[in-house]
């Protein structure tokens, strides 16, 4: 499944309803990086540590 134009392996799946509570906090800082370059236009990265 692709879902608003990302491909199936830049996609993260948070879990169900219980993970809602963080999930509100992130509009916080969608609006606030928003707001500060002057556009939607952006997106953000989890980036995973390398193995040990």
């Amino acid at each position: 499944m692709v879902g608003h134009g990302w491909a199936d392996a830049s996609q993260l799946d948070l879990g169900g309803i219980g993970t809602a509570r963080g999930q509100e906090h992130f509009a916080l800082l969608f609006m606030g990086v928003a707001e500060s370059i002057g556009s939607y236009g952006f997106g953000i990265k989890v980036v995973r540590p390398r193995a040990a």
